[in-house]
Formats: C-alpha cells, structure tokens, sequence
C-alpha cells in the first residue's frame, strides 16, 4: 500500500499546504507533491527511497494523530494499477506546532495550490488530495 499526505497549517488565518518540489524520472520540469509520498507505506522507516524528514514526518504527523481532517484508501484500477492502493490522509497542526523544513519543501496556500494545478505544476496525487479535502467548498 502507497501512502499520500499533506500537513496543513493556518497562515494568517488561511490554510497552507506543506508540499515538496520534486522531478521525477523523465520529466524536464520539476512539480510539486504532497508533504509525504510514498509507494510502501509498511516498513517506511527502513525505506531507502524516503529522507528522514519524510520518515519524521510520517512518525511524528501521520501516525496516531489525533488532528486527521481526512484518512481514508483509494483503489486505483484497470491495466497498470490493477489492485493498487493508496492511502490518502491529511492533518491539521495547530499554531504552536513548528517545522523546520528542509530546501525542497515549502508551505504553499490554497489559492497557491489552484494557480499550481492550473499550470500543471502538481502531481496527481497532490491534486486529488486537495480536491478531496477542499470538495465540500466547491460545491
């Protein structure tokens, strides 16, 4: 099972999104992704492929948080996901919970976030998570 997800933060009364900027194999633009993004969610701690921030992350946020606004799996189907399974979650810090983010991670906005995905500059699982999240406001 894969794992996807965001810490979220209020800025100036505004929720901000802690993402990563990555570039993945083949592509000559770099784009942005979740806080934690991971294809082996069990057994993250020995994982080679996660930073040990990643893997902080994970510990100290994701698991047993009592502040999830959103923990759920989804299926991906058909051809190359068949059977594939990703663990979506997201949870709030409160105003006295500090972070001190490494070069490639950056707190972006919402409005950030739209602008981002309007030019394509985020991942799809970033994306889904983020309509998952904000679905309630755009409808």
């Amino acid at each position: 099972m894969s794992f996807v997800g965001y810490l979220i933060k209020k800025f100036r009364n505004t929720n901000h999104y802690l993402c990563r900027y990555i570039l993945k194999p083949g592509s000559k633009a770099g784009t942005y992704t979740c806080s934690v993004n991971t294809s082996q969610f069990i057994g993250y701690k020995k994982s080679k492929d996660l930073t040990n921030f990643q893997k902080k992350l994970i510990s100290k946020f994701f698991i047993n948080s009592k502040d999830k606004i959103y923990d759920n799996i989804l299926s991906n189907e058909g051809g190359r996901f068949y059977h594939s399974q990703i663990k979506y979650m997201a949870c709030k810090l409160n105003k006295d919970q500090e972070v001190e983010l490494p070069e490639s991670y950056i707190w972006l906005s919402q409005n950030q976030i739209i602008d981002l995905i309007h030019k394509q500059k985020i991942d799809i699982e970033a994306r889904l998570l983020f309509g998952i999240i904000n679905f309630k406001e755009t409808i």
